[in-house]
């Protein structure tokens, strides 16, 4: 089962603006996500983690956020934080 929590997805505008593919209103937008197995739903990764995800593909791994920068990141490859705003 897939965990999905709409505010760490990359495709977020804001709270008001909602989601770039889906919409402003939550309810909505969560339903069409879903209706489109969620194909659309990124969370927001590092360069050196999303490099990983692509060379090891179907691989599961944790990640963890970034208090300063929101991005996740994969712990044993480290992060270097450029502080911008998720």
């Amino acid at each position: 089962m897939k965990k999905v929590d709409c505010r760490l997805c990359k495709n977020l505008i804001d709270t008001e603006k909602g989601c770039k593919h889906y919409g402003s209103n939550p309810d909505e937008a969560v339903k069409k996500c879903a209706g489109d197995n969620f194909r659309n739903y990124h969370l927001k990764l590092d360069k050196q983690t999303k490099e990983w995800f692509k060379a090891h593909v179907g691989e599961e791994s944790t990640v963890v956020k970034c208090d300063k920068c929101g991005w996740f990141y994969k712990p044993e490859l480290g992060h270097t934080c450029r502080e911008e705003k998720a």
